[in-house]
């Protein structure tokens, strides 16, 4: 099986932004602190929606124009259009206190509906035409080679927040190898870090599991 670039990271954002749809219909928004819980998970997701564009922006899709020129035109664009979107709902978001009635919930909810399933299709597109495109014109070496140099360059805190929804979002299979990695190599706490997070998104029965085939 050839590399996918995209797969992690989208499995991640999708499950995240499935987490927030649910809140956001849910939350009532009359209460301080369901409105708190909702913000609090909006940050962890704006800012994996952020880092994940800029990231793509910075290594992938300039891998890609320089074996395919201009191929990479079509996401950039979509990357503008969808960070004005978010730059609205995070703005939107960040003015609920608590004392907001159930309209206003209910125009987030669907605000958030309509990125919701415009990012659905954006990412769909990602994977079925731009990430064959980038392995059409490298190797399975050089993209593992590309994926080491891009987490160089990100924090750790949004490694942290990656990992905390990618995981329960993969199979076992792929969080062995992936986990052992990191605990092999990871600076002292990072790894018990990750666990922490993960104590957050993943039933106990499951994470223990997994923790005792490392």
């Amino acid at each position: 099986m050839r590399e996918r670039p995209w797969a992690a990271p989208h499995k991640a954002l999708r499950h995240v932004l499935g987490l927030f749809q649910a809140a956001a219909g849910a939350t009532d928004y009359g209460q301080p602190d369901e409105v708190a819980r909702l913000k609090r998970l909006g940050g962890e997701l704006f800012e994996l929606l952020y880092s994940h564009a800029r990231s793509e922006n910075e290594h992938l899709l300039v891998a890609l124009d320089v074996r395919a020129p201009g191929a990479s035109q079509h996401d950039r664009a979509e990357h503008v259009d969808l960070e004005a979107t978010l730059h609205e709902l995070e703005a939107r978001l960040s003015r609920l206190d608590g004392t907001q009635g159930e309209e206003e919930g209910y125009q987030l909810y669907l605000a958030f509906s309509d990125f919701h399933a415009r990012y659905l299709a954006h990412i769909l597109h990602e994977e079925r035409v731009t990430q064959p495109a980038l392995t059409a014109v490298y190797s399975d070496d050089e993209l593992r080679a590309q994926r080491e140099q891009t987490m160089q360059a990100v924090d750790f805190r949004i490694i942290l927040l990656f990992l905390k929804y990618a995981v329960p979002a993969q199979p076992d299979t792929e969080n062995v190898p992936l986990l052992t990695s990191l605990k092999a190599g990871a600076p002292v706490g990072a790894f018990e870090a990750v666990v922490g997070a993960l104590r957050e998104t993943m039933p106990p029965a499951r994470l223990e599991a997994l923790l005792a085939r490392l």
